[in-house]
């Protein structure tokens, strides 16, 4: 991939959701997340006529533990609908645990656990706890932390489980780096491949109208958390985080989105990462105090965004695993 100049290289945009407990399958709850997801991505088409996708990090409590706030049957369901479509499918903990301490043992439990429910017989609408999602073992290739929270155990215990990658590391908060130069997946010295968790770059006044919005978004951003940079705009790239501790609207948000990856278009073309979370597209998170756009704008959000990145030459919406195989056929 190194002999590869930028404008040869395919500019890959990802979406990965964590948790994923509204499935969108409920009569009376037919708005809730999951199934929108998926029908977003799938129903879209990349320049080479493959279906778009995306990639689903799977907590296990929510189809065991009564985590969820609707028949687990309906979660599974939604769950298996995402396996079928071929979207990727990854490993998110059991119990959504804070991990930033925990041994190799610990973080060994909480993978195995799910993976070993997920993997269960899928059986159409049984809310069992002896029931999965029927994905083979072998077919959980990735994982990432609850929070992006991760030690060197962390990786350890990805590699003695066999994943092909992770998806926990944040990149991009360095000084030198500025959207245009981000780092691509890697592989580490284990040989699990990283694809980073990447910041996303809110526009500046200079380029606010351009995106539909009013100059002053770096301002509020400042306003609202304290250790918000003005000059280099970063924030983490998850979607709690632009709706709930920024307050976006969803024109800021796909204004976000936009400039962070015409930002990649302009420089190394590196995959552009997102972490979102298919709960923050229901309509009961319209009771997050800090949420001031209803459930259909926060999709619209995003729907904008993808038809966005459709306009722009040689993008394709992909699950990560599919970006690696065009990374190693390059070696």
């Amino acid at each position: 991939m190194n002999k590869t100049i930028h404008s040869q290289i395919p500019q890959f945009v990802t979406i990965g959701f964590d948790d994923n407990d509204k499935s969108g399958f409920m009569p009376e709850k037919g708005s809730e997340g999951m199934k929108w997801a998926v029908d977003t991505f799938v129903n879209r088409k990349n320049p080479d006529g493959t279906k778009c996708t995306c990639a689903f990090y799977l907590t296990s409590a929510y189809i065991t533990d009564g985590e969820a706030e609707e028949p687990t049957h309906f979660v599974k369901k939604s769950w298996k609908y995402a396996l079928d479509n071929g979207c990727d499918i990854g490993c998110h903990t059991h119990s959504h645990p804070h991990g930033e301490n925990f041994s190799v043992d610990e973080w060994l439990a909480e993978m195995n656990k799910c993976v070993d429910i997920l993997s269960r017989p899928y059986v159409e609408g049984s809310d069992g706890n002896d029931t999965g999602i029927g994905i083979a073992k072998s077919e959980i290739k990735s994982f990432r932390t609850p929070y992006l929270e991760s030690n060197d155990n962390t990786l350890i215990a990805v590699k003695k489980m066999g994943f092909v990658y992770d998806c926990s590391l944040e990149e991009g908060l360095q000084d030198d780096q500025d959207g245009t130069n981000f780092c691509f997946p890697y592989k580490l010295e284990s040989g699990v491949w990283e694809v980073p968790a990447h910041v996303v770059i809110v526009p500046p006044d200079n380029l606010c109208e351009k995106y539909g919005i009013k100059k002053g978004l770096r301002k509020k951003c400042a306003e609202l958390q304290s250790d918000f940079n003005e000059n280099d705009g970063k924030i983490t790239g998850l979607d709690y985080n632009c709706f709930v501790e920024y307050q976006m609207t969803a024109d800021e948000f796909s204004a976000t989105l936009k400039h962070t990856l015409d930002l990649r278009l302009k420089g190394n073309r590196a995959p552009f990462t997102f972490g979102g979370h298919t709960g923050v597209y229901a309509v009961d998170y319209d009771c997050e105090p800090q949420i001031k756009i209803s459930e259909q704008e926060r999709r619209r959000s995003i729907e904008d965004f993808l038809d966005y990145a459709q306009s722009k030459k040689d993008v394709f919406i992909v699950s990560p695993i599919k970006i690696l195989e065009w990374i190693k056929e390059r070696e």
